[in-house]
């Protein structure tokens, strides 16, 4: 019959070796066995047999992926302004606080409120003129206002305080190539090289593994091919002497003849592109983000790259990934102007694509804004 309860009968499995040592008599151990098994074969239950090739259903799993919206809209949103009041109540709690002025700042950018912004900028700066990241807001700001020459001096002003910093380096050498200053542009790359070849000289000290050794100069091998290209095509002989006296006598001919060889071509697969035609000359094309902080061939992210900076008819500008959030798409003056300023521009985002017209006759004007949304399926 049933066993009174599932313990006490796995209870008896647990002493089965306990009873074997008392070496029981046969017919009890038939018995106990006789017993026990059928009580086994009811717990267990049989396993479904699958086909080969599946069969039977199979398990969805959650997938994450990004879209994109696109609206011809140039009005700011009211949460926009909201935001602004917010940030100047709040800085008049604490005058003094760095992280108020960077918010109020940040909210007056998204807001379009640019003289307002410039002017918080500069009082973040009489607080600590050294701040690279107030500078870089101001370098914004100003550059959005149509003083292309002027946001380019500011950035450069930056890498002056941070030398050292190889983001900021290779930020400058994309801007300065872009905006069709190959001198300026070399030294920077120049710089870059040096700062590399330094970091991994130092890491080398350190590190007792020659495999990771051999890893960590590439990046280096990379910046001072670069560099050696350009200062090439400048003519700087000199300059091209002194990197190769750098570079390890092992890989010098390596990248003395990669030096020769045409840069290689950007990584392509963007998820956001911006394709603009300009019919009344030479206008600059910018990304205003959710943070406030502007992207254009100046650029602004490692992920964001222009094309066309400088010519009088199109523009292009491009970004490998976008976080979600809502983007304005902005067009500005480089220089002071009057008169009608019109385009379009071909935008596509993850997917989605849309064609803007404008035209307006101020300084700059905000013609679109497109959003990305993170959503999930089951597949």
């Amino acid at each position: 019959g049933a066993p009174a309860s599932l313990g006490s009968g796995f209870s008896g499995l647990d002493d089965r070796p306990a009873q074997s040592a008392r070496r029981p008599a046969a017919a009890d151990s038939a018995v106990a066995e006789s017993d026990v098994r059928p009580r086994i074969q009811r717990l267990e239950r049989p396993r479904p047999r699958i086909p080969p090739g599946g069969g039977g259903g199979r398990f969805m799993r959650k997938v994450w992926f990004r879209e994109g919206s696109i609206s011809r809209s140039g009005d700011v949103r009211p949460r926009e302004n909201r935001s602004v009041t917010q940030a100047e109540a709040r800085l008049r709690e604490n005058a003094d606080s760095r992280d108020r002025h960077r918010d109020l700042v940040r909210a007056l950018s998204r807001a379009g409120q640019l003289q307002r912004a410039e002017e918080v900028a500069k009082q973040w700066l009489e607080r600590d003129p050294l701040d690279p990241e107030a500078l870089t807001y101001l370098s914004d700001v100003v550059g959005r206002r149509g003083d292309r020459g002027r946001a380019l001096r500011l950035l450069s002003g930056i890498v002056d305080l941070e030398p050292e910093n190889e983001q900021l380096q290779e930020r400058l050498a994309d801007a300065m190539a872009r905006g069709d200053r190959r001198q300026h542009a070399c030294a920077h790359r120049v710089a870059l090289a040096e700062i590399k070849r330094d970091g991994d000289e130092a890491r080398a000290r350190n590190d007792r593994g020659r495999a990771r050794s051999r890893r960590s100069r590439a990046p280096e091998a990379n910046a001072t091919v670069d560099a050696i290209r350009c200062s090439r095509a400048l003519g700087q002989s000199k300059v091209v002497e002194a990197l190769l006296n750098s570079v390890p006598h092992e890989q010098r001919a390596l990248v003395e003849g990669q030096s020769y060889d045409a840069p290689s071509e950007p990584r392509r697969g963007e998820r956001v592109s911006l394709n603009a035609r300009w019919f009344t000359g030479d206008l600059d094309l910018s990304i205003i983000t959710p943070q406030g902080t502007r992207l254009s061939w100046m650029g602004g992210r490692r992920s964001v790259s222009g094309e066309s900076a400088m010519s009088p008819s199109l523009e292009e500008l491009t970004l490998r990934t976008a976080s979600p959030g809502t983007y304005y798409i902005e067009v500005n003056r480089p220089t002071a102007g009057s008169g009608a300023a019109r385009g379009e521009i071909r935008a596509s985002v993850y997917g989605t694509s849309s064609t803007i017209p404008f035209e307006f006759t101020g300084e700059r004007a905000i013609v679109g804004r497109f959003t990305v949304a993170r959503r999930w399926r089951l597949q």
